[in-house]
């Protein structure tokens, strides 16, 4: 009988932990404010956010919610800051809930508002298009970062463990992006400070970028960077894979040293001050001058 007993005990207690998964449809709702909002955060939920440009003066929040997955917006007044949040399952089960794919938060913010944000969802693809930020941060564990047209006056942080990063016709003060498993790719960016990227697995793509500090460190994964300028120092890495750089302005600007382990190197000088620094352990290094 005690044996009985301790079985069925742990047969509970292994549907407490794993819970369930549930198909549940969520209400749509919008919330809208003329306040004169400095912060937007968005914490702990599961599906997709969209920031983007409004047509008008108002900050709305679109989203979905119910009564098993509770989302909800506050605004506090001493700090100026919108957040919306998921209200935590009083259940003892950890269940997870199923959404229809397209589940998503959009929130619009007018055209001249400069807003810091922090972003941080747990399943997801975070959307960010039109619009100026403070000093920002944007997470997903599992999900894809994409800003297109943003202006950031500050350091803008972004970080996925499974996804691609990808970023079009930007300015930043100071850039930094991380990714477990996938790509990034840059086109078309000026980061007037530091920039840096990484990705453990995937290739690393920048195309028309502009910096006055570069890294680019790659795991595995081929690093092409193609129409490349910098003022002070650029580093490229990477564990396995090809680097292929191509670089603004002439051969005699530069000092480009580069090792490729078991591969080939060409395009290393060192007539010029510009220092860039390319190494790989697997793959060839080829870097060229655009005059």
């Amino acid at each position: 009988m005690k044996k009985l007993l301790s079985i069925i005990s742990i047969f509970a207690l292994s549907l407490m932990l794993i819970g369930c998964s549930k198909r549940i449809t969520l209400e749509n709702k919008t919330y809208e404010t003329e306040e004169n909002i400095e912060v937007i955060q968005v914490n702990d939920i599961n599906m997709n956010v969209t920031i983007k440009k409004s047509n008008t003066d108002k900050i709305t929040v679109e989203y979905g919610t119910a009564k098993e997955y509770t989302l909800y917006v506050t605004y506090e007044h001493s700090n100026k800051s919108l957040t919306l949040r998921r209200e935590q399952a009083k259940s003892m089960f950890f269940n997870s809930y199923d959404f229809d794919k397209n589940a998503e938060t959009v929130i619009t913010v007018p055209e001249d508002t400069e807003v810091k944000y922090t972003v941080a969802i747990d399943n997801g693809s975070i959307s960010i298009n039109n619009v100026k930020a403070k000093d920002s941060s944007f997470r997903t564990y599992n999900g894809s970062i994409s800003l297109k047209n943003v202006n950031a006056s500050e350091k803008v942080e972004l970080k996925t463990d499974n996804g691609s990063v990808s970023l079009n016709e930007s300015e930043f003060k100071e850039l930094k992006v991380n990714v477990g498993n996938g790509s990034i790719k840059l086109e078309d960016i000026n980061v007037e400070e530091d920039l840096f990227t990484k990705t453990d697995n995937g290739e690393t793509r920048y195309e028309n970028v502009v910096a006055s500090k570069i890294e680019s460190e790659s795991g595995h994964g081929e690093q092409i960077l193609r129409s490349v300028d910098f003022k002070v120092i650029m580093s490229v890495k990477t564990t396995t894979g090809a680097i292929n750089l191509s670089l603004k302005g002439k051969r005699s600007e530069y000092l480009a040293t580069a090792s490729a382990g078991t591969g080939k190197v060409s395009g290393t000088t060192e007539e010029g001050t510009k220092n860039v620094n390319c190494r790989t352990t697997v793959g060839d290094v080829n870097i060229k001058y655009l005059g």
